[in-house]
């Protein structure tokens, strides 16, 4: 019986964890355009999609992760600690590598208007 209900609550915690795990999800990339030929209404667009759609988003992801961790806590698995630390770097490497695409749009942008 013992045994019985030490595997029933480990079976619970996984289905926990699945169904949690499930309710975090990346979000959707921001569309960001080539600044060399956008118009400053795409420019625009896209900074606002980046800054108040998508950065909150991907902190809401890493929050949920973080979450999802601490609510397994001590039962966790080292794969499932792994997993969660994985994709709570990702989502921070995926910021920075859009920010910085959002930044070259910016800049090429610019450097195309100065010209003209």
């Amino acid at each position: 019986m013992f045994f019985k209900t030490i595997a029933t609550c480990g079976l619970l915690t996984t289905l926990m964890l699945s169904s949690a795990y499930a309710e975090c999800r990346r979000p959707a990339l921001p569309n960001i355009p080539d600044g060399a030929t956008a118009t400053k209404e795409e420019v625009t667009k896209a900074y606002k999609e980046f800054k108040n759609v998508f950065q909150p988003s991907i902190k809401k992801f890493q929050t949920c992760i973080t979450e999802e961790k601490t609510a397994v806590g001590d039962v966790a698995t080292i794969v499932q600690i792994e997993e969660w630390d994985a994709l709570y770097d990702a989502a921070y490497s995926l910021e920075e590598s859009m920010a910085t695409k959002m930044n070259e749009t910016i800049r090429a942008y610019k450097a195309r208007k100065k010209a003209d």
